[in-house]
């Protein structure tokens, strides 16, 4: 795995504990671990500093669903950079508002980028 994608996975998962999706487990399996190895820390930068820093030390199921959410993300952006480009150039990066662009132009997107874009976990 790069290093670049298992680090935003990480900051990801730190903000995932804070928000979690409804219906979802908060963090999924990585919830104990991150009490575990950053305790007392609040979701934000400090925590996915914190993840990072303690990589080595995630149980399996921890690591097998950081590699779940990279493989998502991978095939997200395979698959929908060019509708990206088409409905949400001026669309700012953040937050969110990516998503929200290809959500709002559902019906226009490719075949491969819509069922993508279905693939991706709930956000609050």
């Amino acid at each position: 795995m790069r290093r670049a994608p298992i680090v935003a996975s990480l900051i990801g998962l730190g903000l995932a504990l804070a928000t979690p999706a409804r219906g979802q487990d908060v963090g999924g399996p990585c919830l104990a671990d991150a009490q575990r190895l950053c305790p007392d820390l609040k979701p934000g930068r400090k925590l996915g500093r914190c993840l990072q820093d303690h990589q080595t030390e995630f149980s399996p199921e921890c690591k097998a669903y950081i590699e779940e959410l990279e493989t998502r993300r991978r095939t997200f952006q395979e698959s929908c950079s060019g509708d990206i480009r088409t409905f949400c150039v001026n669309t700012a990066t953040g937050r969110g508002r990516i998503r929200r662009c290809l959500q709002e132009n559902e019906q226009r997107l490719s075949p491969e980028c819509r069922s993508a874009l279905q693939q991706l976990p709930e956000t609050p």
